[in-house]
């Protein structure tokens, strides 16, 4: 084991260690001030102790995955034992903190533990495989909220059902072992072992590393990854028909994005999951509801502008190839901008109906003012931030993009709280016009330099 301390200060070494750090002590410190003697039942606790468990165990399963899923794995005797063993003794030192508090404060460690240590687990296997542990570790997320499950899981947390907390570790503890298990023994046949979440931001450079991770995914085996049988990525081997108008060559491009309509539904689902878990957390007050939407309106400006972000890096791999095709550049980027567009309105539309549904379920608390004019507001705001990926599209890299959107995100919410605060719809008609034609001009821009640029 002398090369155990070499691979635990690899961890040390990647600026993302410290930053997974620091929001994991945040929340111990959070956990610890809120109450040492709440035994865990006190609902304010559960998001401090589940994101501290699941992100920083996710974080853990990352690193291990990158450094096993390397040719070194396969060549270097001996070279799995000590990452398998400084993985397992991260995910230690991730979890035994929280059970240590409440023990210490009166509490019941077990309880705790039966809740920590599954998570950990979860978030371990399924970071490490994917396919349904992936599943269950999200889903999990959701469950616990629920106001009876939580209910459930705090009276589980305060120790009133030990053999259910025993249950759940030593189900954990076997997630863990059948994870490890795996990681010991793959190989490059291995279905999952092309399945890695790098934290090296150079991975999202550059096409060819894009081409690679794409081939990396057709490589696996689909009836085994339930990911990939969502995704259904396809890329064609030969040179395919386009077809002859406008519109068929749109629709081949649409069909060329990873599954559209998942990208169209996850907007709305995540919504949906917000609100649930947000409605949860203050125990289904009616009157915390206008609240809950209020602070969630802010999705319609950001999500659906996720669907164009995640077609042009999906996609940028392709684009040198598809440049080759028999159509005219002129038409080939109205189409594939056409393409991501119709993509993007139809996630924001599914939204914002979603949203006056839900709306409609609840009369008297609902705040339908506000939800006009975030749709006013929104619905314009995407044109300029499709145009604005679009332009940061053509430099083969997703950090870029992935910031301008963070930026766009934060200068459209700040307008859309402004006009909501203003009420005043002489006010929210001028901000979405100039925001319209602010995008139309920016989309005649984008299309000019789409025109003029070069992509190897």
């Amino acid at each position: 084991m002398k090369h155990l301390w070499t691979v635990l200060r690899s961890y040390f070494a990647r600026w993302q260690f410290w930053l997974v750090l620091l929001f994991w002590l945040m929340q111990v410190g959070a956990f610890a001030a809120t109450g040492l003697r709440s035994h865990g039942g006190r609902r304010d606790l559960w998001p401090m102790l589940l994101m501290a468990v699941g992100y920083s165990g996710a974080a853990v399963a990352f690193q291990v995955k990158e450094q096993l899923g390397a040719y070194r794995a396969a060549l270097v005797p001996g070279f799995r034992t000590p990452h398998l063993l400084a993985g397992l003794i991260w995910l230690t030192v991730i979890v035994l903190p929280f059970p240590a508090l409440v023990f210490a404060g009166g509490g019941s460690a077990l309880g705790i533990l039966g809740v920590a240590l599954p998570m950990a687990g979860l978030a371990f296997a399924g970071c490490c495989r994917g396919g349904w542990r992936a599943g269950v570790f999200g889903t999990s997320f959701i469950i616990l909220f629920v106001p009876g499950v939580a209910t459930a899981v705090g009276a589980l947390a305060a120790g009133q059902y030990p053999w259910a907390a025993s249950a759940l570790c030593l189900g954990a503890l076997w997630f863990v072992a059948d994870t490890v298990l795996f990681l010991a023994t793959m190989d490059e046949e291995t279905p999952g072992y092309d399945v890695q979440f790098r934290g090296n931001l150079r991975q999202l450079s550059g096409p060819q590393a894009r081409r690679n991770m794409l081939t990396a995914m057709r490589r696996l085996d689909r009836e085994h990854s339930l990911w990939l049988r969502l995704v259904d990525v396809q890329i064609p081997d030969v040179m395919p028909f386009v077809g002859n108008s406008r519109w068929q060559r749109i629709a081949h491009w649409r069909r060329a994005h990873a599954n559209w309509w998942m990208l169209v539904l996850t907007p709305a689902i995540m919504w949906g999951v917000m609100v649930a878990v947000q409605y949860g957390m203050v125990h289904g007050r009616p009157n915390e509801l206008s609240l809950v939407l209020h602070g969630t309106l802010w999705i319609l400006v950001m999500m659906p502008s996720t669907v164009a972000l995640n077609a042009w890096q999906v996609r940028g791999g392709m684009l040198a190839r598809e440049l080759t095709y028999p159509v005219r550049r002129q038409d080939f980027v109205v189409e594939q901008a056409i393409s991501i567009l119709l993509s993007q309105f139809m996630a924001w539309g599914v939204l914002a109906g979603m949203m006056a549904l839900t709306l409609a379920c609840f009369p008297g608390v609902a705040p339908w003012d506000d939800l006009l004019v975030a749709v006013c507001i929104s619905g314009p705001w995407q044109l300029l931030a499709f145009a604005l990926l679009a332009r940061l599209g053509t430099l083969g890299s997703a950090i870029p993009m992935i910031a301008a959107l963070v930026l766009a995100t934060a200068t459209g919410t700040g307008i859309l709280m402004g006009c909501i605060f203003l009420n005043s719809p002489p006010v929210t008609a001028f901000v979405a016009t100039a925001s319209a034609i602010l995008g139309g001009a920016s989309l005649v821009l984008a299309y000019r330099h789409w025109l003029r640029v070069d992509i190897v």
